[in-house]
Order: structure tokens, then sequence, then C-alpha cells
């Protein structure tokens, strides 16, 4: 006798190419939209050991890190991305911040950083991040901590750190409470530019000398900006 055959194909007779695939649309395909890629990634871990094995097996399914409190974790992202290209996403206050020098040997592979924790102690690990050249980072978002939590003769983080020459391919920036040197503006190649509270020693005039030089720049985004530059007085009370 025949045997009935189930006409639709069994998910886990997929070749493993086509697995990652479709695990790939599940996982957030976005430099700055990490929330929530590792329970997505977990999730399909927790399915079955052949999905948990085809998860570990693929450096691309690593390159989206949302680094929560744990220096292991992102140990183990870097790990298994292996020479992809990654995005990383600092979102917790409880990451040790001594623990940035673990992501220092793989500068050359960074695509993405958004660092929404910031505290005074972030800034000299940043300095040495930044310092350390990122050739194919692509988008940055750091926010600063909030100028009054600054300790005495501490000063926060100044666009000074970012060397064109370090972040060639740096085309969107977003900054909040870090402050604008004189030499801002010194990235001609950005093309989405948002500055949020900023403190800046820059006139108007020299704030908009800076940015002119951004000839491909198609979003600009200002909030609580102009009237900290030098020479603008904030509007009179009514």
């Amino acid at each position: 006798p025949k045997r009935l055959q189930d006409p639709i194909p069994r998910i886990n007779r997929l070749p493993l190419e086509l697995l990652v695939i479709i695990f790939r649309f599940c996982i957030t395909d976005s430099h700055f939209a990490l929330y929530g890629t590792s329970a997505q990634r977990f999730n399909i871990m927790l399915v079955c050991w052949h999905w948990y094995d085809a998860v570990r097996s693929c450096p691309a399914l690593w390159r989206f890190v949302e680094v929560g409190s744990s220096a292991k974790y992102l140990q183990t992202c870097l790990k298994l991305s292996a020479t992809s290209l990654i995005s990383l996403f600092f979102g917790n206050t409880r990451f040790p911040v001594h623990a940035i020098e673990l992501i220092l040997p793989h500068s050359h592979r960074i695509e993405a950083l958004n660092i929404q924790c910031m505290t005074s102690q972030w800034i000299p690990a940043l300095s040495d991040l930044l310092n350390k050249g990122m050739p194919q980072l692509q988008g940055l978002e750091l926010a600063g901590p909030d100028w009054w939590m600054l300790p005495n003769g501490v000063q926060g983080p100044a666009t000074s750190d970012l060397m064109p020459g370090l972040c060639p391919r740096l085309h969107s920036l977003s900054l909040t409470k870090i402050s604008l040197s004189q030499d801002f503006g010194i990235f001609p190649q950005l093309r989405s530019l948002f500055l949020v509270s900023c403190r800046c020693s820059l006139s108007l005039d020299q704030f908009v000398d800076a940015i002119s030089v951004c000839v491909h720049l198609e979003e600009l985004f200002l909030c609580d900006v102009l009237d900290r530059m030098a020479n603008v007085s904030p509007p009179p009370q009514p």
C-alpha cells in the first residue's frame, strides 16, 4: 500500500542555509533598532537542539548585540560573531565600564555603536575606543550623563575625541548631552545629524560654518542646542 505523505515539508528538514535566512528575518536587522534582539535570538535557540546549534554556528546572527549588565555575555557574542561586522547597544547602567576593553580588539569591525547609559566613568573608556579607530563605523549614537552628575573638575564627553581619519565611513551621528568642541563639523560624509542638549563653545556663525562642510547632509535635528551657543542669548521670559 502507498503511504500517505504530508505535502508540506517539515521545517526541521530545511537545510541550514534556509533556516539561517529565516532566522535573520526574525532578528532585528537595523543599526540602532536593537531593543529585544537578545530575546529574539534566545527564543529561537530554545525551540530545539538543532536550532540551538544553527544559531550558534552562524556568525551573522550575532552581529547585533544588545549588551545587558554581563561582560561575559558580551564576550560570548563577540566570539560567536567571528569576523562579521557588529552593532553594539549599551543601555544598562550596571554594565561594568572596565569591560569596555573587551571590544577594543574588535574596533575594526564595529559598524554601529549606541551608548545610552553613559556615566562619568565612561568618558576615559570611550576616549580610548574612539582613539583606537573604527574604520567600518557607519552609525554612532551617544548619550552623555547629566551635567550636574559630573564630579568637580571632570569634563563631559566631547566631540574632540571624534577624528575623521579614524571613522572615515561615519554617516549617522546622534549626540545627547555631549560637548561640541571647536573642531566639530569635520565629517563631510554625514547624512544624518541629531543634536540634543549639547553644550557648545561655538558661536552660531561658527556652527553654521562647521556643518556647511556636510554637503551630503539629508537630516538635521537640533533640540536645546542653539540657545547654548556662545553668542546666543536666551529668549526673554514673559
